[in-house]
């Protein structure tokens, strides 16, 4: 009971962490921006009609998200691994997907190997084309990363992690 009459009485429901408000807050923007062009009028067509929003056209503002672009889709084949700084993107035959290329144990960039398996040089650590552990002295594996197909580029958030087995098309 409020010591104050004049007080409202406390809520029992507890709020959601900040963790979780800015996951939220951060990934609807990416995803919203991603939605088919084809809702709404292009405002940077040019003067000759040609629609400046086609893929490849360097023309428009782009609406997408403005995380990491690692270039695009279509120099992913399956099978495919490549790094980027601080990131590995992979696809397999579920679509593309991207984990953190820093060894969870010591935090050192892992060398990617053949089948998108890396190798952790400052300890031994090594982990599958998923970013699991198959060798210590890790124990917990890569981070995977929210991945994004946009205007036929693939954009990785290096800040939001989604569950292992997440996978885009494009």
């Amino acid at each position: 009971m409020p010591t104050n009459p004049n007080e409202a009485p406390k809520s029992e429901v507890a709020a959601p962490s900040r963790r979780v408000v800015l996951g939220v807050l951060a990934a609807v923007p990416a995803l919203a921006a991603c939605s088919s062009s084809a809702q709404s009028p292009d405002l940077f067509a040019d003067a000759a009609g040609d629609d400046a929003s086609e893929a490849g056209d360097d023309a428009a503002p782009s609406a997408c998200p403005s995380s990491k672009n690692v270039g695009p889709s279509s120099q992913f084949s399956v099978g495919t691994f490549k790094r980027f700084g601080s990131v590995i993107v992979g696809r397999d035959d579920g679509g593309l997907y991207a984990f953190s290329s820093i060894c969870t144990h010591a935090g050192c960039a892992v060398t990617l190997r053949s089948a998108g398996a890396s190798y952790c040089p400052c300890h031994g650590a090594t982990y599958d084309a998923n970013g699991n552990v198959t060798r210590g002295p890790a124990s917990i594996p890569l981070a995977n990363l929210l991945t994004v197909v946009c205007e036929g580029s693939v954009f990785v958030d290096e800040t939001q992690t989604v569950p292992e087995g997440t996978r885009v098309q494009g």
